[in-house]
């Protein structure tokens, strides 16, 4: 074996070791020092080892370097900075298990960031290098139209993506976002509300309907708030528009149907032929075709009876106006001094006019009728419908009254 005698090698020396032209026969050689003592360097035919304890310095200095920390565990470091763990006891792979501000990327043939994680915001980037967010994919050039796509394979399964958050209290909560791999619909799930959103492949949207009948079928289960809201926050903006595909909409063309519970119609809002709009319940024009009469007769004793109306000016009592009685608000004109009748003197008249209608008390408290009400009970209300019934059996009276009224005038002239 070759000594080292000086702790220098003279320039005139080209190599520090130099193995016989058939190499090492087997196992390692060890480099010693001047005590005779094995080093941490060992050289053989197919390897160079350090001994575990030891580094291997690829810079000549201390920053850079690899280390085996532990059994089975091989850490690579730049700088001063762990930069990867390659780990077979903990069975991963660790980049940047110094927790340094120093990104990593990965770069595809045509993308120079397929995957960017940025270390400093902890963001992951896909096609992009400065992540907007959490997960940030940039599809910015070529003519791949896809950005993210989920897939089940197999077949009846659905593909599914869930997001999940904490309230202020810490309680979890979630949303699944779910493509139906049986019945091709997508829907959305929430947390305690399974098919809050479907849309089916027929391209039919339900709003807590699993298998929409329309377009958009909306349905609710709740007794105390309405179905769907419709709102514009600006001063000056429309409500609802309903857009129809004929030039000139006829009797045929429901602008709005209103359907019971058995699926009836009950009445429309229909077009008239005429660029107007027919409404076929209370409000609407009567059926006056003789074709659709029958035991016509004439009206008599009206005089008698629009005698025997009183029409009074009232006003509108406090409960009312506080509007202890209905959610609507009060009108300006409802709190006027009124003129018109009193449901119940009016009905001892014409008792077809008068409809009771069932009212929520707002507030609790509420004095009504010689009764103290609270919020929630129901109270009625007798109103009177001037709408197509009310409006025509006064205004025939009121015709009827005035014919008869000519006739005793008549006859008192001929007298």
């Amino acid at each position: 074996m070759a000594t080292l005698t000086s702790e220098t090698i003279a320039s005139t020396y080209t190599l520090l070791l130099k193995m016989a032209s058939g190499g090492v026969a087997s196992g390692l050689v060890k480099v010693q020092d001047g005590d005779a003592t094995d080093s941490a360097l060992s050289i053989g035919t197919v390897s160079i080892a350090i001994d575990a304890t030891d580094k291997f310095y690829l810079d000549g200095g201390t920053h850079t370097y690899i280390d085996e920390s532990a059994a089975d565990i091989m850490d690579f470091y730049s700088g001063g900075t762990h930069m990867l763990s390659l780990d077979k006891t903990n069975t991963e792979v660790v980049v940047n298990e110094g927790s340094a501000d120093i990104n990593f990327r990965v770069e595809g043939n045509g993308d120079i960031n397929l995957l960017f994680c940025d270390a400093g915001n902890d963001r992951v980037g896909i096609g992009t290098a400065a992540p907007g967010e959490n997960l940030h994919v940039l599809h910015s050039s070529g003519s791949a139209a896809s950005t993210i796509l989920i897939e089940n394979t197999v077949n009846g399964e659905n593909s599914y993506l869930e997001v999940k958050a904490k309230t202020s209290g810490g309680d979890s909560h979630s949303a699944k976002l779910t493509l139906d791999g049986a019945s091709e619909d997508f829907h959305i799930d929430m947390e305690d509300t399974a098919n809050a959103f479907v849309i089916t492949q027929e391209g039919d949207v339900g709003i807590g309907q699993t298998s929409p009948e329309a377009r958009l079928h909306v349905e609710d289960d709740n007794d105390d708030r309405v179905v769907a809201l419709f709102e514009n926050t600006h001063s000056t903006g429309y409500g609802i528009a309903i857009k129809m595909g004929a030039a000139q909409p006829t009797t045929s063309d429901f602008h709005i149907q209103f359907i019971d519970s058995a699926g009836n119609v009950e009445d429309t809002m229909r077009g008239d032929g005429s660029d107007g709009v027919q409404f076929t319940g209370s409000a609407d024009d009567a059926y006056s075709d003789k074709r659709v009469k029958t035991d016509i007769a004439d009206l008599t004793g009206a005089l008698a009876r629009i005698n025997s109306v009183k029409a009074r000016t009232y006003k509108y009592t406090d409960e009312f106006l506080d509007q202890s009685f209905q959610g609507h608000k009060i009108k300006d004109w409802q709190k006027k001094t009124q003129i018109g009748f009193v449901a119940q003197e009016l009905g001892e008249v014409f008792p077809d006019i008068l409809q009771p209608a069932v009212h929520i008390v707002q507030s609790d408290g509420v004095s009504y009728d010689g009764e103290t009400y609270n919020t929630g009970d129901e109270v009625e209300i007798i109103q009177t419908c001037w709408g197509r019934r009310g409006t025509l059996i006064m205004f025939a009276n009121l015709i009827q009254a005035v014919q008869e009224l000519s006739a005793k005038v008549t006859a008192l002239e001929n007298a």
